[in-house]
């Protein structure tokens, strides 16, 4: 497949994507309450409003600065070289613990445009318990995933 259009929403509406799109959610959920917060908690003090909004957004950027920038970085990887991605079906079938507590990730076997199989790791992007907002590794252990793997890159981005 090498209409890059095609390619460019497949990874849009990939799992990996999903991932970003809930720490981004988490992030505009998290903003209007630490503005909510603030308001709150100097309603009855005389602050300068000079202050009082660089308190407020330097709190914003420490808290939900990381997070932005994990989710734009992610999101530049994912995206970059469309054109070299390869699409295969695969078996989410050895997991192994991830970079973050409590989050999964899978080696997979992947084959590439020539047919070699090779086992290549996933993002860490399912987690050990079901929650809100993650994948749970009980839905995707022994599935089988349409996977893309980037040959420039060297991603594997579980489509679904």
């Amino acid at each position: 497949m090498k209409d890059v259009k095609e390619i460019r929403r497949k990874l849009w509406y990939s799992l990996d994507m999903a991932y970003v799109k809930m720490y981004l959610f988490i992030c505009a959920v998290c903003i209007p309450i630490l503005l909510l917060i603030f308001w709150l908690s100097t309603r009855g003090y005389h602050y300068h409003s000079g202050e009082q909004t660089v308190m407020i957004w330097v709190t914003i950027a420490i808290v939900i600065g990381p997070i932005l920038v994990f989710c734009a970085m992610r999101t530049f990887n994912i995206f970059r070289c469309p054109g070299s991605y390869h699409f295969c079906k695969t078996k989410l079938c050895n997991p192994k613990g991830g970079s973050v507590r409590d989050t999964i990730k899978f080696t997979v076997l992947l084959e590439d445009a020539d047919g070699n199989k090779f086992a290549a790791d996933t993002h860490s992007i399912f987690h050990t318990h079901r929650n809100m907002f993650g994948l749970g590794l009980e839905d995707y252990v022994n599935q089988t995933v349409e996977a893309a793997y980037n040959e420039e890159t060297g991603q594997v981005i579980i489509i679904g």
